[in-house]
């Protein structure tokens, strides 16, 4: 990936970034926008499944910034790679065009959210959320890891005793 510090002198932690994009300037753009926004970004640009996969296996990925229609394949491909990795990655479809079904169904599936093209003003404010979720469901993983919910084994008892 490569490392570029947007200068936002501790603002964000720095940001690991796999974006799937077939068109080089609408990628560039992305970047340039997210750096503006104060992120401090590590990236790796790719149009391919395999490279793809291959960074979601051997790279850090905090976020996954994706297109929907990439040459030969498309972003639901690349939602199924991010699953069947078992990893908390937040994605994020950013497309020219998506229609209400399909905006729903990337939804459905685990998409944390999509940007059109033409409104890309809201990618940072659709990033930070993103980002924020996945750090909040990792603070509940090590709250509940130390803390495990009382009851048997099971978990089938009430939390709150029944009162009398």
């Amino acid at each position: 990936m490569a490392d570029l510090d947007s200068g936002s002198s501790g603002k964000h932690p720095l940001l690991h970034v796999l974006i799937a994009e077939d068109n080089p300037l609408d990628a560039e753009l992305v970047v340039a926008i997210l750096k503006r926004a104060g992120f401090a970004l590590s990236f790796e640009i790719v149009d391919e499944p395999a490279a793809f996969e291959h960074a979601l296996t051997q790279s850090r990925v905090d976020l996954v910034l994706c297109d929907h229609n990439l040459r030969s394949w498309t972003g639901f491909d690349a939602l199924a790679m991010v699953k069947k990795s078992g990893r908390d990655i937040p994605f994020i479809i950013i497309t020219a065009v998506l229609g209400d079904e399909a905006a729903v169904d990337y939804i459905k599936q685990g998409a944390a959210e999509y940007v059109l093209k033409h409104r890309l003003e809201r990618l940072a404010l659709a990033v930070r959320q993103a980002v924020g979720e996945r750090a909040h469901r990792a603070g509940q993983k090590v709250v509940l890891a130390r803390n495990p919910p009382a009851g048997d084994a099971g978990g089938n008892e009430p939390l709150i005793p029944a009162l009398k």
